[in-house]
């Protein structure tokens, strides 16, 4: 998992709204993963040269995060829990 963006957002931003606003859809692009620190986490799957890419997004003390996932998606829930508190 890589840290790709950090950036500061309002206390209202919805990641759903924002994926939607990116042309992303629910159930289909985008779905919840899991929670982190009382914040739903968002997995957004995207087709890149034929392979499946996996982000994870999650908005914690105002500023939302975009994760890279670096394993199969079988394993994004456990790679995410796994790291996600040395890189936050």
């Amino acid at each position: 998992m890589k840290l790709i963006s950090k950036d500061k957002v309002s206390n209202t931003f919805s990641i759903p709204t924002w994926l939607k606003s990116k042309g992303y859809t629910s159930n289909f692009d985008y779905a919840k993963l899991t929670t982190y620190a009382g914040s739903p986490v968002y997995s957004l799957f995207r087709l890149i040269d034929d392979k499946y890419v996996t982000y994870a997004i999650v908005v914690i003390d105002g500023y939302r995060y975009v994760f890279k996932m670096t394993k199969g998606s079988r394993d994004v829930v456990s790679e995410f829990e796994q790291k996600i508190s040395t890189l936050i």
